[in-house]
C-alpha cells in the first residue's frame, strides 16, 4: 500500500524546489541566458518533460511516492541538450 501512495504535497514543493535550483544552476544566475525568459522557460519545460517521461505519467504529481529519490536523481543529473541552449 505505501508503494501505491501518490506524492503529497510537500514532495511536489521539493520536486518543484530542485527543479527551480536545477534550472539556474544549467543557465546560470543572472546570467543573459538566465535573463532570456524564453529560454529559462523551455529549461523548466525540458526538465519537466524529462520526468514526466522517465515515469511515463501525464503530471509529476502523479508520480508514487516510493519513487520520489529516482525522481530526485533524475532532476538533479539533467544536463540540458545542446539544441535547447
Amino acid at each position: 500500500l505505501k508503494d501505491n501512495l501518490p506524492l503529497l504535497g510537500v514532495d511536489c514543493d521539493e520536486i518543484t524546489s530542485l527543479i527551480k535550483k536545477i534550472c539556474t544552476k544549467v543557465t546560470g544566475y543572472e546570467t543573459p541566458a538566465y535573463k532570456d525568459k524564453s529560454l529559462r522557460g523551455r529549461v523548466y519545460s525540458d526538465i519537466y518533460g524529462q520526468v514526466k517521461r522517465e515515469f511515463q505519467v501525464k503530471s509529476y504529481k502523479a508520480i508514487k511516492r516510493s519513487q520520489i529519490e529516482l525522481a530526485k536523481g533524475i532532476i538533479t543529473n539533467y544536463k540540458a541538450p545542446k539544441a535547447l541552449l
